[in-house]
């Protein structure tokens, strides 16, 4: 068996084109207060091989992978929890790179930031630095709210059963923490869920048919039943304040929807 350094940061590089690998791998030999082992993918296959061979602290993913792409890289890498990823993108895909961030990527750099090596040294340790201290720090936060809290209990209101699903999903990715999810998508649904109670936190959609999500969040908070978390399609300043007057203690636009942010907003609430 393999044995690693503690003190070498294991970085694997995901990118088809050999000579952008080659300008990664010298920018990193370039940076002096710290040590990589750079291990290289191009391929499908040599990308699955290194993935499954395991011992990586940071995966750097070019979004424009041939046979599968960047994004359907990024969804199996952080469903399992391998390491933290760092999208390299090129103009084009400068969108993208934001999606890449609502669906669990830490960072992105843009290629063009990599021409000019003095910057590029730069930017790549700082990302560096700063990908693998929220890693870490995530994943003592879920070990403190397993030890402190055991089995959190969320209450999911959203007549869209799509919407439901996804959040699930994302609380699935969440490593270490055990959740115990309920779903209520009518007004039926959610009024024997608040009445039951028995709740850590409650994500609450702000359009709900027959009674919206705000006359909901000041009756749970009236009866205190739990700490509510609106989630909404409608994202707008305006619309968080009242939430917030109203007695949610965060908001969250369907937009940013997405594990991290997700894991931020019950770590602070427990």
């Amino acid at each position: 068996m393999k044995t690693y350094r503690q003190d070498v940061v294991r970085v694997l590089i995901c990118d088809d084109d050999t000579a952008d690998r080659k300008l990664l791998r010298n920018i990193f030999s370039k940076i002096r207060d710290r040590d990589f082992e750079i291990d290289e993918a191009g391929t499908k296959d040599e990308i699955a091989a290194a993935l499954a061979k395991g011992g990586i602290d940071v995966i750097l993913l070019d979004l424009a992978m041939p046979e599968k792409s960047g994004k359907v890289w990024l969804s199996e890498i952080t469903s399992k929890s391998i390491a933290p990823v760092i999208i390299i993108t090129g103009h084009s895909e400068l969108e993208d790179s934001f999606e890449a961030m609502r669906f669990g990527a830490y960072a992105y750099i843009s290629k063009n930031w990599l021409l000019d090596i003095d910057i590029a040294v730069s930017t790549i340790k700082r990302t560096i630095n700063y990908v693998i201290d929220q890693w870490n720090l995530e994943r003592d936060l879920a070990k403190q709210m397993v030890n402190i809290r055991g089995v959190v209990k969320i209450l999911i209101c959203d007549d869209d059963p799509s919407d439901r699903k996804l959040i699930k999903t994302y609380l699935s990715q969440l490593e270490g923490i055990q959740f115990a999810i309920e779903e209520a998508g009518n007004e039926r649904e959610i009024g024997k869920a608040i009445k039951k109670g028995g709740y850590d936190i409650i994500l609450m959609d702000h359009s709900m048919p027959g009674k919206s999500g705000m006359e909901w969040v000041e009756e749970i908070v009236a009866a205190g039943v739990a700490p509510v978390v609106m989630i909404t399609s409608q994202g707008s300043e305006e619309l968080a304040v009242e939430a917030m007057k109203k007695g949610v203690v965060d908001y969250i636009s369907k937009d940013l929807l997405s594990a991290k942010t997700l894991f931020k907003v019950i770590s602070n609430i427990l």
